[in-house]
């Protein structure tokens, strides 16, 4: 049975968007973590930019929203601050 775990993206301390981007795609892309390649497949992407596309869609996405990860409110979340 496969299993998946969806794991943070972190930015910061030295990382921007694109940084972390290609960190993740590299590390799941290491021939040990996929049976060679044998694991890795891809929809409506080039494996190669891959990152490229994620950055793009990013800024597709908050250009066409006005919405920016982190600045909204999350559903469930309290209007009041904790101090």
């Amino acid at each position: 049975m496969a299993t998946t775990r969806i794991m943070p993206l972190h930015t910061g301390r030295g990382r921007n968007f694109g940084t972390a981007i290609r960190d993740i795609i590299d590390y799941v892309a290491n021939p040990e973590k996929n049976d060679n390649g044998r694991l890795i497949t891809s929809f409506a992407c080039e494996s190669r930019c891959a990152d490229a596309e994620f950055a793009l869609a990013k800024r597709q996405y908050i250009q066409k929203t006005g919405r920016v990860r982190g600045k909204d409110k999350v559903s469930g979340e309290s209007d009041v601050t904790k101090t």
